[in-house]
């Protein structure tokens, strides 16, 4: 028994070392081939022909792959084609389908991070040769209609790399807008879904502020998933660029994104608040005006967010726009008194001082007893138009009882009172 254990790790030790010298020859022969790969000269693949997708890297990249890799890119500044010794572009489109036809296993072949030739070709911008591939893969169904949208759909959908990115999320991420614009024509029905990390190729636009390849997506697919991470959205992360257009192109497209909140409870409306962001805050507004009303995990509205970072413009619009939305509390009984007084902001304080509506809000307490003027006068920031507010005057009998104020705050307010 031990010894036909023993002949059994002896074949499987043949085998592999079998293996690395076979890999070792095929490193050897991609090294004399890598700069023909690289220039694309057709005729030193030929004897090669039968075994092409066998002629890799140690990353399992063909010649195909670095073919692609090292083609410049389609608009190449003049001092990038100093000392080029390429073809032309139309040359170089013929070596890949001239390769394909010697050996058409490449088309699908991936290397180890799970990258085919469509992936890199879409990462660097090479249209004309994404749509060659996307040609051949429908090459076989030429009488089947059906069958070559299918196949078509195959190759951007179902064929993602390690993070599981399509073609079009590399594309995207790159900023390939005519690779963009190629594949979304394809099919515009593919909704395109998210990756490993949570993110479809038109939250990835969003995010990085791309306006051109959002605009072709929006224009071209007839539902694209517009998710990111954490239940964020597009209109998330064209918020938080702080992006009027793109924030316009969203909202243009689906009005109801304005009500999508993500894991935190944080509609798009809450970050242009928070981030002070007053033209996109007022496009939120005028797509939907409710989400003003509507609170995050923590019981905060827009305007407590604004007022928490001292963001007066935003809390001008936001009042302006939904003046009901003041009487709102967060889990702890905070009003906008109360964010504004944190916030430390002098301008956003004043601001809410000067509206005389809000004048009773001084006065209310949060969960802990505490008011904003009370929470004022221990913030060592004192502001004469606050501690002499006509509806906080009665809170001077309370200030010697309270063990955060200190006796210099109550001879201050006592002062400014002339009560001495």
């Amino acid at each position: 028994m031990q010894q036909h254990r023993g002949g059994r790790n002896q074949d499987a030790d043949q085998t592999l070392r079998a293996g690395i010298r076979i890999g070792e020859k095929n490193f050897e022969l991609m090294d004399s081939l890598y700069k023909a790969a690289v220039e694309g000269h057709i005729d030193q693949f030929r004897a090669h022909a039968t075994t092409l997708d066998q002629i890799l890297t140690p990353k399992e990249n063909t010649i195909l792959h670095i073919h692609i890799t090292a083609r410049p890119p389609t608009k190449l500044n003049s001092f990038w084609k100093i000392g080029l010794n390429r073809k032309s572009a139309e040359n170089e489109g013929n070596f890949v389908r001239k390769i394909l036809d010697m050996c058409p296993d490449l088309l699908w072949k991936a290397n180890t991070k799970g990258e085919t030739l469509l992936h890199i070709a879409a990462r660097h911008g090479h249209a004309d040769i994404a749509k060659d591939l996307i040609d051949e893969c429908k090459r076989p169904y030429q009488n089947d209609p059906e069958k070559c949208v299918e196949a078509a759909r195959m190759m951007l959908l179902a064929v993602t790399n390690e993070p599981k990115d399509t073609a079009l999320h590399e594309a995207v991420r790159h900023n390939q807008v005519d690779v963009v614009k190629l594949l979304t024509k394809e099919d515009p029905r593919v909704p395109y879904d998210a990756n490993k990390a949570g993110e479809t190729p038109l939250y990835l636009a969003a995010e990085r502020g791309y306006k051109d390849v959002m605009k072709d997506i929006l224009s071209t697919c007839k539902s694209p998933a517009d998710h990111g991470p954490m239940g964020r959205k597009a209109l998330h992360a064209a918020v938080f660029c702080e992006d009027e257009e793109m924030t316009k192109m969203l909202l243009d497209f689906k009005k109801t994104l304005t009500s999508k909140p993500d894991q935190r409870g944080w509609l798009p409306l809450h970050l242009a608040a928070h981030l002070g962001c007053y033209k996109v805050l007022k496009e939120l507004l005028n797509a939907d005006k409710s989400a003003a009303y509507k609170v995050n995990n923590e019981g905060n509205i827009a305007l407590h967010l604004a007022a928490g970072k001292g963001k007066a413009y935003s809390m001008l619009e936001l009042i302006q726009s939904c003046p009901s939305c003041c009487e709102i509390t967060d889990n702890e009984g905070w009003n906008v008194f109360h964010f504004a007084v944190h916030s430390e902001s002098r301008k956003a304080v004043q601001f809410l001082l000067n509206n005389h509506s809000l004048g009773n809000l001084v006065n209310e307490k949060n969960h802990q007893g505490k008011t904003p003027l009370l929470e004022h006068a221990a913030s060592d920031s004192y502001m004469k138009s606050f501690i002499c507010h006509p509806k906080g005057y009665f809170h001077l009998t309370i200030f010697s009882h309270s063990l955060n104020v200190s006796s210099d705050i109550i001879i201050y307010v006592t002062r400014l009172y002339d009560l001495t």
